[in-house]
């Protein structure tokens, strides 16, 4: 029998998203926002609702100390954060 597909948590991303204080689903959100979704895209995909993505995106930008989420979703990409 083959080995399945790794745990997420095994995923270095998913690691260094833990070292910088994002909950699983703000690293959900984070990967979302850099493939270009909107907040109501990401609430649909996500089954959460607008407001909750709003709070995400706000503990993303802060956490990682960027101006807006357009800068937070660069920054995670050029560090390695997502891919």
């Amino acid at each position: 029998m083959q080995p399945g597909p790794r745990d997420r948590s095994e995923w270095p991303e998913r690691n260094r998203a833990q070292d910088s204080g994002l909950t699983d689903r703000e690293y959900r959100v984070l990967t979302l926002i850099a493939d270009g979704l909107a907040d109501h895209e990401i609430a649909s995909a996500l089954a959460v609702s607008s407001s909750t993505v709003k709070e995400d995106v706000g503990g993303i930008v802060r956490k990682l100390g960027a101006a807006s989420r357009t800068e937070a979703a660069v920054r995670a990409l050029k560090s390695g954060l997502i891919r």
